[in-house]
């Protein structure tokens, strides 16, 4: 199970890291859920976003997506 909080104050949010770790749960920042993508579906995402800055991409109308 998960639970996100958002929006915490400083001191609050020290108060819930001591009793997340006093309950024996698994801390994670939004950096540490950013590498639960593969490294290697993260390298292909980036290579596809440098080919598009690079002016390799194709562009496809709305219109004709679903022709």
């Amino acid at each position: 199970m998960r639970l996100i909080l958002e929006n915490v104050d400083e001191k609050h949010y020290r108060l819930l890291k001591e009793m997340a770790k006093s309950l024996n749960f698994t801390l994670k920042n939004e950096e540490e859920a950013e590498r639960e993508y593969s490294k290697e579906f993260r390298d292909k995402i980036d290579k596809g976003l440098r080919s598009e800055a690079e002016g390799n991409g194709v562009k496809i109308s709305i219109e004709d997506l679903w022709k």
